[in-house]
């Protein structure tokens, strides 16, 4: 059920009552360290309930080497007439060989050094310096690998009389990018961003648009007809962003200016939020215009409108059934 792999303690420590050349192999906290380790497809499970020393060997006079602390089961000491088969877990600090550039024992080495078909894991690497005379925990480095769930399925599922899958997308343990509001408040916290700031619709909040030219006369801002929308702030402080934008806006009268502008609330009389000014350089001519607002605004409803004005003759939004001039607010 389970993949081999250390379940909880077995970590490296220096030598408590003084540093020299053992290391401490010790629980977790006050409860007992384990692992399961397997041989020939069958599971094998060690713990203790104190801290064990490992004797480590004498350093080398000529160069460093790199040495591997391996828990394992002797399989010889297994006894149905023993309670827990005491004795039968153990720890064995395999030496690697003296060299100018050291490398760890390989699973070879370390098979040979605890006997052939005993399981073993590795809890860690020892860096043993030239003439050393002791393993502090700067030469340890930790190599042990948990034990996870190896089963492909969970009990469970109303529609699935196998059980869930693990990890499964039913108990919101994995989002794809088809989930909608499958993301739950655990996963929400892990990552720091709560619920309240992607409340439902949160990220597009609301979208308008318009196929058809909207024109005016106008030399201050009015509404432009379809270009409005309202939406729902959601609360956490979210900025919002209003993007407005035309293929084309454009003005009858050679010289004009045609302004397009993002309001919040009326046009003309609420708050102007962004614009943006098209010069005609000759008559019925502009170009793409796009008019950007980002705010704070506090959680409610709110609605955005688009509004345009020119200087002189009629101004114009362009906008076709294959290229519309759109509203769009975002929170981001």
């Amino acid at each position: 059920m389970f993949r081999p792999g250390q379940s909880q303690g077995l970590n490296l420590t220096q030598r408590a009552a003084g540093a020299n050349m053992s290391v401490d192999v010790n629980l977790n906290g006050s409860y007992a360290g384990g692992l399961l380790a397997t041989s020939a497809n069958v599971p094998y499970f060690g713990w203790i309930d104190a801290v064990t020393n490992c004797t480590v060997s004498a350093s080398s006079p000529s160069n460093p080497r790199i040495d591997t602390v391996v828990a394992w089961v002797d399989i010889s000491a297994l006894s149905s007439g023993v309670t827990n088969n005491v004795g039968a877990f153990k720890f064995t600090a395999v030496a690697g060989t003296a060299a100018a550039s050291p490398v760890a024992p390989n699973s070879a080495a370390i098979q040979t050094a605890i006997g052939a078909g005993n399981p073993y894991l590795t809890l860690g690497n020892l860096a043993i310096a030239t003439s050393a005379a002791s393993v502090v925990n700067a030469n340890i480095t930790d190599t042990r690998v948990p034990s996870a769930l190896a089963v492909p399925r969970l009990y469970g599922g109303s529609s699935n009389t196998l059980g869930h899958l693990v990890p499964n997308q039913a108990d919101g343990t994995v989002v794809t990018t088809t989930d909608t509001g499958s993301v739950s408040t655990a996963m929400l916290a892990d990552s720091g961003v709560t619920a309240a700031k992607l409340a439902t619709s949160a990220i597009t909040l609301g979208y308008a648009q318009i196929t058809t030219n909207f024109t005016t006369a106008s030399t201050s801002a009015v509404q432009a007809t379809g270009l409005t929308v309202t939406v729902a702030v959601p609360a956490g402080g979210r900025k919002v962003k209003i993007t407005v934008f035309s293929d084309t806006t454009y003005c009858t009268t050679a010289g004009g200016l045609v302004t397009m502008s993002v309001w919040d609330g009326v046009v003309g009389s609420g708050t102007l939020l962004s614009r943006t000014v098209t010069y005609a350089p000759t008559s019925n001519t502009g170009a793409p215009a796009t008019a950007m607002a980002v705010v704070t605004p506090s959680a409610g409803s709110k609605t955005y409108n688009v509004g345009l004005s020119t200087s002189t003759g009629t101004g114009g939004i362009e906008a076709l059934a294959t290229a519309p001039a759109f509203i769009l607010v975002e929170a981001i």
